[in-house]
């Protein structure tokens, strides 16, 4: 899957992985994509890297996780010390 030009992301292959590396979506979009990845049973790869995501948006990584998802990237972007603990703490 990779995201679309209007900001929606379509499916281009396989179910297991959705790369949105790099589109600067913001905290906004976490929380619907949480929502559509709890809806994705097969999905075990997520790359969010670069995507402007704070503490804030941590938190709505955090309901991710209900998921199968085995890799996380959330490289290069402004998570801070806080949101990544709390990350830890839920995972682990």
């Amino acid at each position: 899957m990779i995201p679309s030009k209007v900001g929606v992301v379509r499916i281009t292959g396989d179910y297991n992985t959705i790369n949105i590396d790099n589109q600067k979506y913001g905290n906004q979009y976490i929380d619907c994509l949480s929502k559509a990845v709890r809806l994705m049973p097969n999905l075990n790869n997520l790359n969010l890297r670069s995507n402007r995501i704070t503490e804030n948006g941590a938190e709505g990584l955090m309901r991710m996780f209900n998921s199968n998802i085995q890799i996380l990237n959330i490289a290069d972007n402004n998570i801070g010390k806080m949101g990544i603990d709390n990350l830890t703490k839920f995972i682990t």
